[in-house]
Order: C-alpha cells, then structure tokens, then sequence
C-alpha cells in the first residue's frame, strides 16, 4: 500500500510538471529546437531498424507480473508525453540568396534544393518549416540590399536554420566584364571586395538574429558548362569559396556547406539544359550534403 502512494505522488508530480512547461513554459531555445530537428532526421533514416530491434527485445523478454515493473512502464509514457509536448516546438529553417535557392534549373519545378527539403519534412513528418527566399541573378551587393527590408528581416529573426547560397553571380559578372580577355587578374582583383560584402551579409543576419545556425552553401564551377578547357576558371572557383569558408569561421554557429565536389566531371548529368544551374538531380546531390552537415553539427 505504501509503494502505491509513493508511486502515484510520482506520477502525479510528473504529469503537473509536464501540463506545467506546455501550458506556462518559455519558448523552447532555438538551439534546442535545432537540436530536436537534427535528431528527427537521424531518427528518420533508423526507424526500421529501431523497430526491429524493439520487436526482438519484446519477443524475447518474459511476461512480468512485478508491480515495480508495470510501474515502470507507466513511468515512460509519462516521459514519452513530455518529449510529445516539447516536438511540438517546430524548427523554422529560411533559405536566402540566388537562383540556387529559387531553385532555377529543376526540371521538376519542385524548388530545387528547397523543394527536396520540404518532400523530406512531408514525406518523414519531421515538425519543421522552411521557406523560401531566393531570388535569381542575386550578387552579393543585392543580397545586403534585400537584408534591409523589414519583411526578410522578420522571417529572418523567426528563424532556427538560416541557409544561403551566394556568390556564384559575383564570379559570373567579373567574367562578363571581362569576356574578351578572361585573366587571373580581375578575379584576383575583386575578391577582397567580395569578402568584405560577405562579411557586411553575415554581420547584418547576425545582428538580426544571434540565435541561429546559418551554413553559407559553397557554389561549384559555374563556368564548366561553357569554359569545360580553361582550368583557370576551376582555380578561381575554388579560391571564391575559400574566401566563403574563411568568412564564416569568422561568425559564431556558421558553417561552410562544400558542393564543388559533387558537381566535377559530371556536368552533363547534373546541370540543367542552360549548363549553369543545377538540374533535380543536381539540388538532389546539394539537399543530400546539406542534411549532411545539419546531422554532423553540434
């Protein structure tokens, strides 16, 4: 009799504390609801195999009559509930910068890497949100712009995730500038500039929202498909991104999302018919990468 009192105070204390945080918690920090999202995609791809292995341990086990046991079990779907209230919390992930967020080039007309995203939310029931804001043709300067207006700011300020894609239109408008005699030297030239606006995009998302991860999306060689002969443009490809990458170590929770590799020696299978912007499988290949690195951080 008295293990029936002292085990119902429990439960009774556990369930006021859950009711307590739902309906009179703060809001759930960022980081955590970062983190329960991370965990969603890694529980996603183990489910199968956690089921089998529940359905071996429950075949296995012999039937309890222990009261201690059957308490235990009540004592977890107390815990399982608190954790069902806490999911509820979803993560709110906002996608900014060029057409490579836009999704220009899947043939699909699914959104590019952000459509896959959010076939993977629906598809896993994963309780997050995504939304996006990329805008073809976006240079670096044009991104700072929009930075500015209050209705990017807003969602910004919401978000969990912010995920980016710039730089490879400040690359492309050096080549234009300089089409009848492609050199080191202006690249070389402009790159300074561009870390400094990189530098001006991270600040100001920073200041709008110091809460969030941001990962900065490396870009491939944008010229493959039409320069496939000239290795210069591959070297000024690879030193961009460098500057992207070092950029970021500068910030607190920014990462760098490398994607050169994915797309070397394979342009004709991965690029749209414009030989410049990803095909569906190409975002495929990005949106795989990216919840690579969601997965793998902190």
């Amino acid at each position: 009799m008295k293990n029936k009192i002292i085990w119902g105070i429990l439960l009774t204390s556990l369930s006021l504390g859950i009711i307590g945080l739902f309906y009179f918690g703060n809001e759930v920090p960022t980081e955590t609801k970062v983190t329960h999202f991370k965990e969603q995609l890694q529980e996603t791809e183990q489910e199968k195999t956690d089921e089998d292995i529940k359905e071996d341990k429950q075949t296995n086990q012999k039937e309890e009559d222990d009261r201690s046991t059957v308490l235990n079990e009540k004592l977890e779907d107390v815990m399982q509930h608190a954790k069902q209230i806490i999911a509820r919390k979803t993560a709110h992930i906002v996608a900014i910068g060029d057409s490579l967020t836009e999704g220009v080039g899947d043939e699909t007309e699914q959104g590019g890497y952000v459509g896959v995203f959010k076939e993977k939310i629906r598809e896993d029931k994963l309780l997050a949100q995504i939304e996006n804001l990329g805008k073809r043709g976006n240079r670096t300067s044009q991104l700072i712009e929009r930075l500015d207006e209050p209705d990017i700011q807003n969602k910004l300020e919401q978000a969990d995730i912010i995920l980016i894609t710039i730089g490879a239109n400040d690359v492309m408008y050096v080549l234009k500038q300089n089409i009848t005699n492609i050199t080191h030297k202006p690249f070389e030239e402009e790159k300074p500039k561009y870390k400094e606006r990189l530098e001006s995009i991270f600040h100001t998302i920073r200041n709008i929202n110091n809460e969030a991860e941001i990962y900065l999306i490396g870009f491939y060689n944008p010229f493959a498909g039409y320069f496939p002969d000239i290795e210069e443009l591959e070297v000024i490809s690879e030193e961009w991104n460098k500057v992207g990458e070092s950029v970021t170590k500068q910030f607190p929770k920014t990462y760098f999302v490398p994607t050169a590799d994915l797309f070397k020696g394979q342009s004709k299978e991965v690029l749209a018919d414009d030989h410049f912007h990803p095909n569906q499988l190409g975002y495929q290949y990005i949106a795989e990468r990216i919840l690579k690195y969601l997965n793998n951080n902190p």
